[in-house]
């Protein structure tokens, strides 16, 4: 496999990774932690891809809808026991 194949396919893995772990943990600096990437990486990144941009932002808000969730649930039972 030829050199730039390589750090292309290293990259979409990375993406991947950092985009799921976005939806997880909605913000940039604890995502890029998480995978091990700079955040001028995802940058970069962004400002390459528009398409790759787009799915940040929809990860984002993946990820807040997720944490929002989670903490009415929280809410809700701590409403319950009391």
């Amino acid at each position: 496999m030829a050199r730039d194949e390589t750090i292309k396919l290293r990259q979409s893995k990375l993406k991947k990774l950092f985009l799921e772990q976005l939806k997880r943990t909605p913000t940039i600096e604890q995502s890029c932690h998480k995978v091990g990437v700079t955040r001028m990486t995802v940058r970069r990144w962004r400002k390459a891809s528009e398409r790759f941009d787009q799915e940040v932002e929809n990860s984002i808000r993946e990820g807040h809808t997720l944490v929002s969730d989670i903490a009415e649930s929280h809410v809700f039972s701590y409403i319950g026991q009391g």
